[in-house]
């Protein structure tokens, strides 16, 4: 796979001048079914936060992740990078090569789902928080995302359970892989560029009320917080 034929030319032509994320999820084989990868790029603009180009792939050729990530690097307005979050809960070489190839050019995070952090003086698994404040950040208006049909299949996968995230898998292997990149990504902007909290406030678990949903964690859907790339 050639990153031109991933990654629409044009897209870089939707920012708007704001910091940007990326979250990178990595395939994985789940009950012997392949997993795609996911990117998703994240800009902060205006209180929201846009996801300006979503990219879910499957290539046999290891090359094709670290070319898909040039070319969005590439493309990017210099001083706007902000952070590169990448999946490391599984494939932990390749995680490590990912960051060793990029840190040079903008900060790079391995975030291991089962890890646990310290929010707000509480205990999580990266994997139930950061789960937890993408979700509260569609219930208080404050993400946006295209309306794509296939996007929100794949963010409907993922459903809140037992107090953390359990994903479906559909017939084409498809398994919540933009819901995992969008978080990455999301965890980026509320992390800052060297680690430090920002916009804690607005970054509750659970929403605008703090308190955890029980819910599909996609169970937004194309007609709420409707918003386009090209907003």
């Amino acid at each position: 796979m050639l990153a031109t034929h991933a990654v629409p030319p044009d897209w870089s032509a939707h920012l708007a001048g704001g910091l940007i994320t990326l979250g990178y999820d990595v395939a994985t084989t789940t009950s012997k079914t392949s997993n795609p990868s996911a990117i998703t790029v994240m800009e902060e603009h205006a209180g929201t936060y846009w996801q300006r180009l979503l990219v879910r792939f499957k290539a046999e050729d290891p090359d094709a992740p670290f070319q898909i990530l040039t070319s969005i690097l590439d493309a990017c307005p210099p001083g706007k990078l902000r952070s590169l979050q990448v999946d490391a809960s599984n494939e932990k070489y390749h995680a490590r090569n990912i960051a060793k190839k990029f840190r040079s050019r903008l900060p790079v995070r391995l975030i291991s789902s089962g890890e646990s952090v310290l929010w707000q003086g509480e205990k999580f698994s990266y994997k139930t928080l950061l789960g937890q404040l993408y979700c509260s950040a569609f219930e208080d208006g404050r993400m946006a995302i295209a309306g794509g049909e296939w996007i929100i299949k794949d963010h409907r996968l993922v459903k809140h359970h037992a107090g953390s995230y359990a994903t479906d898998t559909d017939d084409a292997g498809n398994h919540g892989d933009t819901f995992d990149s969008g978080k990455l990504a999301y965890w980026g902007h509320i992390r800052g560029a060297r680690g430090t909290s920002r916009g804690v406030a607005g970054a509750k678990v659970g929403g605008s009320s703090g308190q955890a949903k029980r819910k599909l964690a996609g169970s937004f859907g194309p007609t709420k917080n409707k918003r386009t790339l090209n907003a």
